[in-house]
């Protein structure tokens, strides 16, 4: 299973946003999207989930073009977890989860297999104990984490996050890190928005990085930490490229500018 994108090019406000951008990512994978503020990773990830059209290009989904899903086909496919979720207030956390399994129900109602998903999904993300609860009564972490179980529970072949360890601590951040890097090991095609260019190293197996809408570095983690263009993308001229304790992932630790001299 391949999620693909061929010279994807974007406007908003007649600005370019994105400018013959390829992407691809194979089940199995962990794909990171990382780059500056405004550089388009947010529109990327939108084109590939299928939710806008773009100006020029093509995206396609096991070799078919995306343009031609269905909405209830493309939700059967690709999940999509905004940088910013919404849903209205009043309902509760289990009603909100089980909003990602409409595209699978044969009738108006759930089914035992959607419950059971839904219910699975809330206790992977560590929220079961608030199923109960009304999504405007619980944190923003608390928030977060039930629209990633929402996620979760639409059981897709492929998962596309913007910026999903919003309002997490760092114990929260891991686990949602290590949950999507299991889907994804797991046959699943995975995509994901990070600004945390450290906990992109060691879970994602690759790193693509746009600036100014156009990719500037697609490889390993280590490979794109090292690369020139990270560097000058974020205005961080030094960092230390590390190993992280099990020799394999790398570590991305960015140096304190030197204080301005009198």
């Amino acid at each position: 299973m391949t999620l693909r994108a061929r010279k994807l090019a974007a406007e908003w406000h007649r600005r370019t946003v994105l400018d013959a951008v390829d992407f691809e990512a194979e089940a199995g994978e962990l794909v990171g999207i990382v780059g500056p503020n405004g550089s388009g990773k947010s529109t990327l990830l939108r084109l590939l989930a299928g939710l806008d059209r773009p100006l020029r290009g093509q995206v396609t989904w096991q070799d078919r073009a995306l343009a031609t899903f269905s909405p209830a086909e493309r939700a059967r496919a690709l999940a999509f977890l905004p940088q910013t979720p919404q849903v209205a207030f009043g309902f509760t956390a289990r009603q909100v989860v089980l909003m990602g399994r409409m595209a699978h129900q044969r009738g108006a109602f759930e089914g035992p297999e959607d419950r059971a998903a839904a219910e699975a999904a809330l206790a992977e993300m560590g929220v079961a104990d608030l199923a109960g609860r009304s999504v405007d009564t619980l944190s923003g972490g608390e928030r977060q984490r039930v629209f990633l179980a929402l996620t979760l529970a639409q059981d897709t072949r492929a998962l596309l996050l913007d910026e999903p360890l919003g309002h997490l601590d760092p114990g929260h951040q891991m686990g949602v890190c290590e949950a999507l890097a299991h889907r994804a090991h797991t046959g699943r095609v995975g995509v994901v928005v990070m600004h945390d260019l450290n906990l992109a190293a060691q879970f994602c197996d690759r790193l693509v990085l746009l600036v100014k809408g156009q990719v500037a570095a697609v490889g390993p983690p280590r490979a794109v930490l090292e690369n020139p263009a990270l560097a000058a993308a974020y205005g961080v001229p030094a960092a230390l490229i590390g190993t992280h304790p099990d020799g394999r992932r790398a570590t991305y630790t960015p140096l304190r500018r030197a204080p301005p001299r009198d």
